[in-house]
């Protein structure tokens, strides 16, 4: 191979380095951790995805899953995504408006008595008004009455309803990789 060719492969490499944002580098195993925990590997996952802090691309992606999951309007500027906090699977949020979604993923495991009812009284205790409460499981089947304890009757949609990975996951997945099309680690 000439000379010229090396050089020409060499300039290519580098326009395209030119092209890729530099960001952190994201692994999604590092956040995992775990990877045999079932029960954990899912809300994590998730969690480092729409969490704008992990990978760069911003409040696209909690964006695109909060929007996926019929939550309207609900103000990005200040959100937080918590992981296993106060029992919650997945916490979505912005104190400065009093705002929550509150996500439990059930991808195996059985519901717990009053579970989203405790839940949700505990971010209600937090000052926090609007609460939009999320069940999240393979199929979008409803949770026990014993977990609801009530709280389906209480909340009217959007601020209460049933997701699924199937439909609501799998059509974020789809979305959130069109928005990390240019971000190679996330991709």
């Amino acid at each position: 191979m000439s000379v010229e060719k090396y050089e020409n492969l060499l300039r290519i490499v580098t326009m395209l380095k030119g092209r890729v944002p530099h960001v952190e580098k994201f692994n999604v195993f590092t956040v995992l951790r775990s990877e045999s925990d079932e029960v954990r590997l899912h809300s994590r996952f998730i969690g480092s995805l729409i969490d704008p802090v992990y990978h760069g691309l911003g409040r696209a992606m909690l964006e695109a899953f909060l929007r996926q999951l019929d939550v309207p309007d609900f103000p990005l500027d200040g959100a937080q995504v918590h992981i296993e906090c106060s029992g919650v699977d997945i916490l979505v949020l912005n104190s400065r408006c009093g705002k929550a979604v509150i996500i439990e993923n059930k991808i195996y495991a059985g519901d717990q008595y009053q579970q989203l009812r405790r839940y949700y009284d505990t971010i209600k205790q937090q000052g926090i008004q609007d609460i939009y409460v999320r069940y999240l499981t393979l199929d979008g089947h409803s949770p026990s009455k014993e977990s609801l304890w009530g709280l389906d009757q209480e909340l009217p949609f959007p601020l209460y309803c049933c997701a699924s990975y199937y439909g609501h996951v799998r059509s974020w997945l789809e979305e959130a990789a069109a928005l990390a099309v240019r971000n190679v680690n996330v991709r």
